[in-house]
């Protein structure tokens, strides 16, 4: 779900991995299941094992849609340029969320290159680059919470901040 040609951000790759937690999730506790109690336990542990991946999937198909997704995006964006963790509480569908974004530094050596998009054209400058991690945890009321991972943000040479690559 990349968005302008940006990069895929965490919440991106969040949401896409979350049908396959639930998917691991159920196979995992049905084998396991299976072994411990035959084919009632297989039935049995694969629910159990499907809802364990089902409660993050739950809280990122809760934030699929494009308006929360740029909404996170736009707090880790703030949090990032200030240099500071950032917290926000919305509602959106009726449902209250809170994201709350933790940034630290992270700067690339001299022989690391970062490739920036700018909007109109995209560099690969070599280093030293000013780069800082958001790392975003979303709580979705009745639903839960869940953490996307990091997110590499770089200082382009315009001086915006822009999404690089999501760490998993």
């Amino acid at each position: 779900m990349p968005q302008d040609g940006q990069p895929q951000t965490a919440v991106d790759k969040a949401v896409q991995r979350c049908v396959g937690t639930v998917l691991v999730g159920a196979v995992g506790g049905a084998l396991i299941g299976a072994a411990a109690g035959g084919k009632r336990g297989a039935a049995t542990g694969g629910l159990i094992g499907g809802g364990a991946g089902g409660a993050m999937c739950a809280v990122m198909l809760a934030v699929a849609n494009k308006e929360d997704r740029e909404r996170i995006r736009a707090i880790e964006q703030a949090a990032v340029s200030q240099g500071a963790s950032k917290s926000e509480t919305y509602v959106s569908q009726g449902v209250p969320r809170r994201v709350e974004t933790k940034v630290s530094a992270y700067s690339l050596g001299p022989s690391e290159t970062a490739s920036v998009s700018t909007g109109e054209a995209e560099s690969a400058a070599p280093g030293p680059k000013v780069c800082r991690y958001a790392e975003t945890t979303i709580e979705v009321a009745g639903k839960g919470t869940a953490n996307t991972g990091k997110q590499l943000y770089c200082r382009a040479d315009n001086g915006d901040w822009s999404p690089v690559a999501a760490v998993s």
